[in-house]
């Protein structure tokens, strides 16, 4: 477990050195746009530069910022005017609350039917359910995103358009938890609807391997019940292919809940990002790449503990 801990450690240090690097290969820095303002003087960026450390060697500026990072210090957000992991403490729980909906919805959903799909092979409904998972895998999750919020709520005005809420409640807590499930309806719709179609085929696929198996036959001739076979004896052992995926799937959610966030206007990190990009404020991007291997350090460990809890030959 200590190794796997230090590999977690390990991928996020070598993310936010990659990031830090690339970052600082694009010409000028977040002070290059103030240059073209005549009311502010070349003594005065230079100031700033160097309150900044970008006057500071490579390397130097480099092991200053990895050193405050070790410790919680991701620096000053330039466009927010206030510490880095603030501006991400403000925006990144409703990015959480988005992909946690999305991730527990897409994991049930997919697991359930991949399992139908993976035991019901052959019929004219698995068919057609197979056919339709491949079209949602086909599709990109942003042009996703647009179809729903063109149909329903610019067409047939069912949802709102954008934010996480307004005033169009009675102001109790069932009110506003209402209100708040209504603006998210449709964010949660265009991360889940692919993410259960691409779940779903990969524990088709799982089902269908275990199905085969000779401790199935064994229980069959034993007199076990069918359906006990399917989803008690199979599923436990063709989802855990999937508990591997899922370690990675939700970090990865955190790149499609950043594209969401900004059509929907959601206020997640997907309302911050792209300021921060235009502004060159690169030590807001960088803190926000942090937290993003650190999500898949963190997702990819909690893989391999859960994995070791369900399948005893992986015990050492």
């Amino acid at each position: 477990m200590l190794a796997r801990l230090l590999q977690g450690v390990a991928v996020v240090l070598f993310a936010a050195s990659i990031t830090f690097f690339l970052i600082k290969a694009l010409p000028g820095d977040q002070f290059s746009e103030r240059s073209t303002n005549p009311n502010i003087s070349a003594e005065t960026l230079a100031r700033f530069r160097a309150r900044s450390g970008n006057d500071e060697p490579l390397l130097a500026q480099y092991w200053i910022w990895i050193s405050s990072a070790a410790q919680g210090d991701l620096n000053r957000s330039d466009i927010f005017n206030k510490p880095v992991a603030r501006v991400i403490g403000q925006h990144l729980p409703a990015t959480l609350q988005l992909m946690s909906l999305a991730f527990v919805a897409s994991m049930v959903g997919g697991i359930a039917l991949g399992t139908w799909q993976g035991t019901a092979t052959g019929s004219r409904a698995e068919r057609l359910s197979g056919a339709v998972s491949l079209a949602l895998v086909s599709i990109p999750e942003f042009w996703l995103a647009m179809i729903l919020l063109l149909v329903f709520a610019i067409n047939v005005h069912w949802f709102p358009t954008q934010g996480m809420s307004n005033l169009n409640h009675d102001g109790t807590v069932v009110g506003i938890i209402l209100n708040r499930l209504h603006h998210l309806f449709l964010p949660w719709l265009s991360l889940t609807l692919l993410d259960i179609a691409v779940i779903s085929r990969y524990h088709r696929a799982a089902m269908r391997d275990v199905m085969g198996q000779q401790f199935l036959r064994t229980a069959r001739a034993k007199g076990v019940p069918e359906h006990h076979i399917k989803w008690k004896h199979a599923l436990r052992v063709a989802v855990l292919p999937i508990i591997t995926i899922a370690g990675l799937y939700f970090p990865a959610l955190f790149v499609g809940a950043v594209l969401i966030e900004q059509l929907f206007s959601w206020p997640g990190i997907g309302s911050v990002l792209p300021q921060a990009i235009a502004s060159r404020d690169y030590f807001l991007v960088a803190g926000i790449v942090v937290v993003g291997s650190a999500m898949t350090a963190t997702g990819s460990f909690l893989a391999d503990v859960t994995r070791e809890r369900l399948d005893p030959r992986l015990r050492r």
